[in-house]
């Protein structure tokens, strides 16, 4: 079986949560058949092949074209939808003389964009639900009754769009369980996110520094401005009980309007992206994951916890975990910012009881979240009548 993968990254690529699962999404169809990965570049500078690991970058839009301008007025007023390049489907094999026996797409906006439903059949990683990601990401949340209008309407397109997207698959996946049952597709199920398997499996016997952190890509909305809540209504107090401690924060791209803003904070620590994330988790006594939007399930919640360290998260940033009872193991919900500073001081004032779910988070995480049964989920869609993926 030739299979085709459209994805916004290298398969080897692990820099990010999304890439990730790009990556994890490659080794498990590498199972199932050939893989050929196209990643879709904006510029024919960009286009280049790896034919060793069957790989190639490829300018998937003519400039100044039709599509082209209304890709570009949609990223602006509905960024999660696009419309079909004119570039035909046969530009997407680099590998002449493949048929491909079907196409892999990660996101529904990469697939509307390659039109990837005429390439060969179509299975999509939904992975973010988009009209979700619209209403939390992208929606003004405090809005004049035009704006209110508008996000009514931008909604409505996502969702019209979206739907559109679904129909012209053969089977998708998402990342969150809940939402699975609701997208009412015939041949939909849940893919979950992973953690990547430490190099050096985590110890209690750590030697952890006086710092808290957090991770994530900062070039997205909805983490930038998460950490920003946190520094204005939350830091500020655990500070005052442990004016020692420094808060960390790790990710790349970070707008310079919050840089400046940061880093004239008392023992915030900006770090930008690091080679090593497993020794920064190592040195922290715990994470924190003040998410209040996007999609799908957090994978920083889940590494945080396979990495052996407790992770303090919003309700948001638990959606789609709370049935696999990680609350019981290492993840410490929070409804509100003072439930957060609650359970920061808690966890500061007693290292026997951090240390205790932190032996009980790696485990969970093990047991729960691996290879294995993330491969049986990739096949159960697109081969249905095989095994299928073991029930949560």
């Amino acid at each position: 079986m030739n299979i085709l993968l459209i994805a916004p990254s290298d398969p080897v690529d692990v820099s990010t949560g999304g890439a990730q699962r790009t990556n994890f999404l490659h080794r498990a169809l590498s199972l199932i058949g050939t893989v050929y990965t196209v990643v879709p570049v904006m510029t024919p500078y960009l286009e280049k092949i790896d034919s060793n690991r069957r790989v190639a970058w490829i300018c998937a839009e003519y400039r100044w074209s039709l599509s082209w301008f209304i890709n570009k007025l949609l990223q602006r007023v509905i960024p999660l939808v696009s419309v079909g390049s004119k570039v035909p489907p046969a530009h997407w094999s680099a590998w002449a003389g493949v048929e491909f026996d079907l196409v892999v797409c990660r996101y529904s906006r990469l697939a509307a964009y390659s039109r990837a439903w005429d390439i060969a059949p179509l299975y999509l990683d939904v992975d973010d639900l988009p009209v979700e990601s619209h209403r939390t990401v992208y929606c003004k949340q405090q809005a004049s009754l035009p704006q209110q209008l508008m996000n009514w309407i931008t909604t409505r397109v996502v969702t019209w769009w979206s739907e559109g997207v679904f129909r012209r698959t053969d089977g998708l996946w998402l990342a969150n369980p809940e939402q699975v049952n609701a997208l009412n597709h015939l041949n939909s199920g849940y893919l979950m996110n992973l953690p990547r398997k430490p190099n050096i499996e985590p110890s209690h016997l750590d030697q952890q520094d006086e710092c808290i952190l957090s991770v994530g890509y900062l070039g997205y909305s909805a983490n930038y401005l998460g950490v920003d809540s946190f520094l204005d209504c939350i830091w500020p107090n655990i500070q005052r009980h442990y004016p020692q401690l420094q808060y960390l924060i790790i990710g790349r791209e970070l707008p310079s309007v919050f840089q400046e803003k940061w880093g004239k904070i008392s023992g915030v620590q900006l770090l930008g992206f690091v080679d090593d994330i497993e020794q920064a988790y190592s040195k922290a006594l715990f994470s924190v994951a003040p998410v209040y939007a996007g999609s799908g399930t957090c994978i920083k919640v889940l590494e945080s916890l396979r990495l052996g360290r407790v992770c303090v998260a919003t309700n948001f940033a638990s959606r789609g975990l709370k049935e696999y009872q990680l609350q019981e193991n290492g993840l410490i919900v929070t409804e509100s910012d003072k439930d957060m500073i609650v359970a920061a001081l808690k966890l500061l004032g007693d290292p026997e009881e951090r240390i205790r779910l932190q032996s009980l988070a790696v485990q969970a995480i093990q047991e729960q979240f691996n290879f294995d049964r993330f491969a049986r989920q990739v096949q159960h869609v697109i081969q249905p009548d095989s095994k299928p993926a073991s029930d949560l």
